[in-house]
């Protein structure tokens, strides 16, 4: 079952698509349906629609009959929300919002199977959960796209994590415990959940894999997901092979349903009420604003160079004034915001906090 858009909305979503991840004309950059175009499309949306959460951080502008805007909402859902902010006004968005539209790309790109698959994202020590037990938010507030690529493979992708891979990542039953290097250094692998089949708050039965990178030495979780929201397939060996893919349907959860995620995402407890934050990824540079902190860490992971010795380096600058944050915004991350609109007071507060620090 495919998404309900007309022929209209997809020839629109495409061709807005293209335009701000800079894929212009057509003839130069097809984009059929393949892994290529996947990859070429995953490393593009992250290099140029960032990671951010200022909807939560702005407050309506006066104008001079002082009357005032109306507020953004703090996420949208709609095709048409979606588009405006994320592609029209060069904006970025959550994962719901980021996930959320560039699922509905690849469908409107005639990719035959995607689904979105819940996951349960990691709480490390930015949240006091720094010791050897690993844990794991109680509600899946996140999801990546499952996507089938015809006589390949299937592969999981996310564009709203924050610090995602920059490619696809392998999703079948071979490539379980397998390493997986993706292009700008990141080292990652899908395992089985240590814990194997286990009982959850609700009485439901799961059976999970887990998402690891690799930190220094040591493999760190990252997302969970029940194996029954994202059925494992059978990788042909070669392509001349004759053997069939287990097919994915477009019958999981609907973008509508995560809805639930936003009123975890605005609650005051949440990372994102308390702490701006704008994150951008190249294969080179992960620049991020924590708060009125720039910090740009370049090369992002040791070994990205051909050699594993060398160093991270990272430089940090601290913006004083709402005209910098505003100029920052700009230039780093081409979103336009008037510095009347960037109310810090929330973030400010929680400035020396370990919030988005692993950002």
């Amino acid at each position: 079952m495919s998404l309900e858009l007309s022929d209209e909305q997809r020839a629109l979503l495409i061709e807005a698509y293209r335009e701000r991840l800079q894929l212009m004309p057509t003839s130069t950059y097809p984009l059929p349906p393949t892994l290529q175009t996947l990859r070429l499309l995953t490393e593009r949306h992250l290099l140029h629609i960032p990671f951010e959460n200022l909807s939560l951080h702005t407050a309506p502008v006066k104008s001079e009959e002082s009357i005032a805007t109306a507020p953004e909402p703090a996420v949208v859902l709609s095709l048409d929300s979606l588009m405006d902010k994320l592609l029209y006004r060069q904006r970025g968005g959550c994962c719901l919002e980021l996930n959320g539209l560039f699922r509905m790309l690849l469908d409107a790109l005639g990719f035959p199977s995607t689904r979105l698959v819940p996951c349960w994202v990691y709480a490390g020590p930015e949240r006091g959960h720094g010791g050897k037990k690993f844990k794991f938010r109680t509600v899946p507030s996140h999801f990546m796209i499952l996507v089938e690529i015809p006589q390949d493979s299937s592969y999981l992708v996310d564009v709203g994590l924050g610090e995602p891979p920059l490619e696809p990542l392998e999703y079948a039953t071979a490539s379980i415990n397998q390493v997986q290097k993706t292009c700008e250094g990141m080292t990652s692998r899908i395992v089985w959940d240590p814990r194997g089949t286990w009982t959850d708050g609700k009485g439901l039965q799961r059976t999970c894999l887990l998402l690891e990178w690799l930190r220094g030495t040591t493999w760190v979780p990252r997302l969970q997901w029940d194996v029954h929201n994202a059925p494992l397939t059978l990788k042909p060996p070669s392509p001349t092979d004759n053997i069939a893919l287990t097919r994915l349907d477009n019958c999981g959860p609907t973008l509508e349903s995560f809805r639930y995620v936003i009123g975890i995402l605005t609650s005051d407890k949440s990372s994102f009420a308390r702490k701006a934050i704008v994150c951008r990824l190249t294969r080179d540079e992960k620049i991020t604003l924590s708060g009125r902190t720039l910090k740009v860490t370049s090369p992002r992971f040791t070994g990205c160079t051909g050699t594993d010795t060398h160093e991270l380096h990272q430089t940090c600058t601290q913006l004083d004034t709402n005209r910098e944050v505003a100029n920052v915004l700009q230039e780093r991350f081409g979103i336009t915001l008037d510095t009347q609109e960037l109310n810090l007071v929330t973030s400010d507060e929680f400035s020396n906090t370990p919030l988005w620090d692993h950002l």
